[in-house]
């Protein structure tokens, strides 16, 4: 069985967040902690079902907030902070409802609606262009 994973939102009180993985928070505070001047504090954290999953969903968090990069793991505050407040209870459903998260899962789906929207539209065009053709 895989250990549990948790992303990490840590707070330099600088205005930066750091996003990062660990199996074990309070652990990682500490190893973080000791190599920087600021105090860091625990903002927010959200739990997967693997480190797999955790790396997987650092990596499309990392992706969504590159514009606000300020070096490596650390980006702008303010950016990160309207982003978890906007996308908490998506978020939310990996810390508490135990929901296995795949970057493929996600991209299947996503597939998958391109696909409906794409056929509805092509059937939406065939019905206007048949109702058009009774009506001339």
């Amino acid at each position: 069985m895989s250990k549990k994973g948790y992303i990490y939102f840590l707070d330099d009180h600088n205005g930066h967040i750091k996003i990062g993985i660990t199996d074990n928070i309070e652990r990682r505070m500490k190893q973080l902690q000791t190599g920087n001047a600021l105090e860091l504090s625990l903002v927010h954290y959200i739990r997967v079902n693997s480190m797999h999953d955790a790396f997987e969903l650092e990596a499309l968090l990392h992706h969504a907030l590159n514009n606000y990069k300020v070096k490596n793991e650390w980006y702008e505050k303010y950016a990160v902070m309207k982003f978890l407040k906007h996308n908490t209870i998506q978020l939310g459903q990996y810390r508490f409802h135990g929901i296995g998260f795949s970057y493929w899962k996600i991209a299947a789906f996503t597939a998958v609606m391109i696909v409906i929207i794409f056929v509805l539209n092509y059937f939406e065009t065939l019905i206007i262009i048949v109702l058009h053709s009774h009506l001339i």
